[in-house]
């Protein structure tokens, strides 16, 4: 390895906590090097480059694994009433669990985008399945009138 000014440990604390936070100045801050000399090392450095790239795929695991247990699981909140929590005969505070349906939507289009795409997307292949639709505005050319004037027209 080049003498670069971050010792192994040090490179090792910051991927293990980039890894695990995904934030970069966080993980700068545990391994106790300046951020400066981290994307110098990554610009130099092919391997740490690549050690990089995989402790922030590891972050964003982590991020939709988080994501799936809130819209699957749920999580219990504190049910409240008039602005206090609300107690069972026992003393114990009640809950509720809440789903989250819109990260529910977000997983199901990350990882089946064909079948859950929005179909405003604007491409040729969104609108394909949609039936053909003519839009009128006016009359038609040669149409008969819907009434004659007089016939239920207002004047």
């Amino acid at each position: 390895m080049r003498r670069t000014g971050i010792t192994r440990p040090r490179r090792d604390a910051f991927l293990r906590a980039l890894a695990a936070t995904g934030n970069v100045s966080a993980a700068a801050r545990a391994a106790a090097v300046a951020r400066w000399r981290l994307y110098a090392l990554r610009g130099k450095d092919a391997g740490f480059a690549a050690l990089w790239r995989d402790a922030e795929e590891e972050a964003v695991d982590l991020l939709e694994a988080e994501a799936r247990r809130r819209a699957v699981d749920g999580i219990e909140e504190p049910l409240m009433g008039g602005g206090k929590l609300i107690k069972d005969d026992a003393g114990q505070v009640v809950t509720i669990r809440r789903y989250n349906d819109r990260l529910l939507e977000f997983l199901l289009k990350a990882h089946r985008p064909d079948k859950y795409r929005d179909r405003s997307e604007g491409s040729a292949a969104s609108h394909a399945s949609l039936p053909a639709v003519r839009i009128v505005v006016g009359p038609e050319p040669d149409a008969e009138p819907a009434c004659e004037a007089g016939e239920g027209a207002e004047q």
